[in-house]
């Protein structure tokens, strides 16, 4: 903290030393603060930008909105594992992935999509799978390199509705700001 030293503590007018003294102080402070600041950046960058990942531990049965349960990690709680949401905490450049494995038990055909959704509307990125009749797995991935979100953008995995016993049985889902705008 600054030492100012001011007129009504002296008692007397300031001397032009004392009055410059008191702006040099003040600026060391407000240099040692801007570094500090930078420091924080730094560090935040290193340990990592708001984000989070997240995989399956039990089976769902496939419809409509995912929800990954098991959060490995999730910086400045960005990801509610109830709801199955990401919310972006600060506007930036974001990387997104997400994998599922959905088994199908009918023996029949499988065919499904998997969607990253921002904002529950607009679809990112799709990727498409299809498995012939008696084929246990399908396995889908959606990937974005870097997309420009907003802070408050909603992200969410969702797929196509399956007929019963097709199941998302594991996964992963992850999100993470890799620059700033």
């Amino acid at each position: 903290m600054s030492t100012i030293v001011t007129r009504a503590g002296k008692g007397s007018a300031l001397t032009w030393a004392e009055g410059d003294a008191n702006f040099i102080n003040l600026n060391t402070d407000l240099i040692a603060a801007q570094a500090a600041i930078t420091q924080l950046q730094i560090y935040k960058q290193e340990v990592g930008q708001p984000g989070f990942f997240a995989s399956k531990s039990v089976a769902q049965e496939a419809g409509f909105v995912y929800i990954y349960d098991v959060v490995d990690f999730n910086t400045d709680t960005v990801y509610n594992s109830t709801t199955g949401i990401f919310t972006a905490s600060t506007g930036g450049i974001y990387s997104m992935s997400a994998w599922a494995g959905i088994e199908n038990t009918t023996g029949g055909t499988l065919d499904y999509s998997l969607f990253l959704v921002k904002n529950g509307i607009e679809t990112i990125c799709r990727d498409d799978a299809f498995a012939v009749p008696n084929a246990v797995y399908a396995n889908m991935v959606v990937n974005v390199a870097a997309y420009k979100l907003n802070q408050g953008d909603t992200i969410r995995i969702e797929g196509t509705n399956l007929a019963i016993n097709k199941v998302l049985r594991n996964g992963h889902f992850s999100v993470r700001q890799i620059g700033v705008f």
